[in-house]
């Protein structure tokens, strides 16, 4: 392998792959997409659990015990116009074992 990466030469896959217009994954994931461009459901699985960004300890706990997901999609509660509030624009997500460690100290 190391020879093949010195010379430059693909690995035989890569040719192979190239030959048959198969497509592969690049080397580094795109991961500058604008988070704005996703909503909850198109990251999590159904039924969508979100959390909002500004949430009391007592709600998270509740909502941890209740719920047995290992990430969450973490909303911000954006306002539209005429005073009515959206879904809610996804902003990140946050692993269970975070939310649980958080929560011990």
């Amino acid at each position: 392998k190391w020879f093949a990466d010195w010379t430059g030469v693909h690995p035989i896959y890569h040719a192979l792959m190239a030959k048959k217009n198969l497509p592969y994954l690049p080397v580094t994931p795109h991961a500058h997409a604008p988070l704005e461009v996703f909503v909850a459901g198109q990251v999590a699985s159904h039924p969508v659990t979100c959390i909002p960004m500004n949430v009391k300890v007592s709600t998270l706990a509740k909502l941890l015990r209740q719920c047995k997901h290992n990430s969450f999609p973490v909303t911000c509660q954006g306002h539209l116009e005429g005073g009515e509030s959206d879904d809610g624009q996804f902003v990140g997500l946050v692993r269970r074992e975070h939310l649980v460690g958080i929560i011990k100290s």
